[in-house]
């Protein structure tokens, strides 16, 4: 799968919008960290070793959490990152982005799902993983993400006309009928679970 870069002008807009943040996205930014990162409740590998259950991140979804990734979205498009997640070593003569190929394979090996069948990505970001899942398979996505500029540049990418993107919460009830999908996965974004 090619990388694609985000163009000049998506890196323009980003550099655009993170110099320019209204004084309540500024403060709701500065206050993320506390909000979101002091007393995390993450498991530790001794924790689980120790056979302590899994526990819900207390926050949840939030202004901050929402804040948090308009702003970490940012710096990855002037980065040139268009997938917000470190994937586990699979191979370690290779590079994050060739990782992240072979884990999202694997999790299409995971989900055995295929044409005509409905995927949900909880925390799709701006739909990256959602597209590469869909060429592997043939299958539907429907992605939801908490923030909104993720979702409207997954929107505005011809490449992901096929799938459907949504502004959502997952610790919310979704909008979706009961047995709708085959198969649902995230990459990373349960983390924000208040209820695993």
């Amino acid at each position: 799968m090619k990388k694609k870069m985000p163009n000049l002008r998506s890196k323009v807009v980003a550099l655009v919008r993170l110099f320019t943040p209204s004084e309540a996205e500024f403060q709701a930014f500065m206050g993320t960290y506390n909000a979101l990162f002091t007393d995390s409740p993450e498991n530790t590998k001794a924790d689980y070793g120790n056979g302590v259950p899994l526990i819900g991140y207390r926050q949840g979804s939030s202004p901050e959490l929402e804040q948090y990734y308009r702003i970490i979205h940012l710096l990855c498009t002037l980065g040139s990152l268009e997938k917000m997640y470190m994937p586990p070593a699979i191979d370690v003569q290779r590079s994050v982005l060739a990782n992240q190929i072979l884990l999202e394979r694997q999790l299409t090996k995971d989900i055995a799902v295929g044409e005509g069948d409905t995927v949900l990505d909880l925390g799709c970001g701006c739909g990256a993983i959602a597209e590469h899942i869909a060429t592997l398979t043939g299958c539907t996505v429907y992605g939801i993400n908490i923030d909104k500029s993720q979702i409207e540049k997954a929107w505005e990418d011809p490449n992901r006309s096929g799938l459907h993107f949504t502004v959502g919460d997952f610790n919310k009830p979704l909008d979706f009928g009961d047995n709708f999908f085959h198969a649902a996965y995230d990459v990373q974004a349960l983390t924000y679970a208040t209820d695993l």
